[in-house]
């Protein structure tokens, strides 16, 4: 597994223009929301694995009073908050949980199809490039 700056240069296609790299939380995930010229997408902040991509030109996006970015397609909807860097006005403080000596490791899965890896941020159980099922991996 890879960070997800690590994976960037992989993910980001020829001529494909880096419009903006933020720190994100989707759903309880913390991880690198991407916007290029072409498309919005989300990294997995422990294992650098593409959980989500939105093409700009397929999809809409809201930033709503809250600080919440919604963007919608025609297959999903996705909610990005707690911004940073951000312009955004402050939220209010969090219990940051304590850390584990244990390293924590998001339970990949992996396509029976493509061999695609997924985290469990991933709602679905089936790949959203070829359709496979997602099987924990080994």
């Amino acid at each position: 597994m890879k960070t997800p700056l690590e994976a960037l240069p992989s993910l980001v296609g020829p001529g494909e223009t880096i419009r903006r790299l933020m720190l994100a939380h989707l759903k309880d995930a913390s991880g690198l929301l991407v916007v290029t010229d072409e498309r919005i997408f989300f990294l997995d902040g422990v294992s650098g694995l593409l959980e989500l991509e939105f093409f700009l030109d397929e999809s809409n996006a809201t930033l709503g009073d809250d600080g919440v970015l919604t963007v919608e397609d025609h297959e999903g909807i996705a909610e990005f908050s707690d911004f940073e860097p951000s312009t955004l006005p402050p939220r209010p403080p969090r219990t940051v949980p304590r850390a584990s000596a244990a390293p924590m490791r998001p339970a990949v899965r992996i396509c029976d199809g493509c061999g695609a890896e997924f985290t469990p941020i991933l709602a679905s159980y089936t790949c959203p490039d070829c359709g496979g099922i997602l099987y924990p991996a080994k």
